[in-house]
């Protein structure tokens, strides 16, 4: 019984750890070997409410997303919102990578079970005000519909969102009553328009803001 209770004890130190620090989660819980700007992208985004990061292809974005959506679901009771450009983005390519995350997860290390939760195509679930989800981003008012103690926007590929989303987003955060988040990614889009583009011109203020060439990361190929 002392053995178990040091166990509980060791469990609940290590999630309030966890809680505060989203490089300690994915290196301990998820087993991800991270990239110099992927920790620094995943530590704005415990200190700073809005982080955006713009990148070329492959350097690991979507990784970093999924990542962090795991790490809001696993230490927050609270709302995970995902959108993209398109779909196709969110269905095919960062939920899939959120689940391939979870499946070589370590949840006991922090006192989570895969007993613990519901696991859906597009949604990852504990009760009814405790999920992770996927959403389409060309309906705005689909972003204003969340109220959540916790609640943490990711918007992936945003530089063609429209602009109402983001806006429907804003209004959503600002009413949220506790904890909120927002992070913004993006290869750089083809115009020097949107909200994207005026996130990193300036004209969207209270962003913290990252940005990785792709020339520079180890996991692109030099050719």
């Amino acid at each position: 019984m002392i053995v178990k209770r040091e166990i509980l004890k060791d469990q609940a130190s290590r999630l309030i750890k966890a809680h505060n620090d989203p490089v300690y989660y994915a290196e301990k819980v998820i087993k991800a070997e991270l990239e110099t700007y992927q920790k620094e992208v995943l530590e704005a985004i415990a200190f700073n409410k809005k982080v955006a990061w713009r990148s070329g292809h492959g350097v690991g974005k979507t990784a970093t997303m999924a990542i962090a959506v795991n790490w809001w679901f696993d230490t927050r009771y609270g709302k995970t919102i995902t959108t993209a450009s398109s779909w196709r983005q969110v269905e095919k390519m960062l939920w899939p990578e959120i689940h391939k995350w979870r499946n070589r997860a370590n949840f006991e290390w922090i006192g989570r079970y895969v007993d613990d939760y519901e696991k859906l195509n597009l949604m990852i679930k504990r009760d009814d005000d405790w999920f992770a989800t996927g959403e389409a981003s060309d309906i705005p008012e689909k972003m204003e519909g969340f109220h959540s103690e916790n609640l943490f926007y990711v918007v992936d590929e945003a530089k063609t969102v429209p602009a109402e989303t983001f806006e429907a987003i804003e209004v959503a955060m600002t009413n949220a009553e506790g904890e909120v988040k927002l992070l913004v990614c993006s290869t750089p889009p083809p115009e020097k328009a949107g909200y994207f583009y005026e996130i990193f011109s300036r004209k969207r203020i209270g962003f913290v803001c990252f940005h990785t060439d792709g020339e520079d990361s180890p996991r692109v190929g030099k050719e």
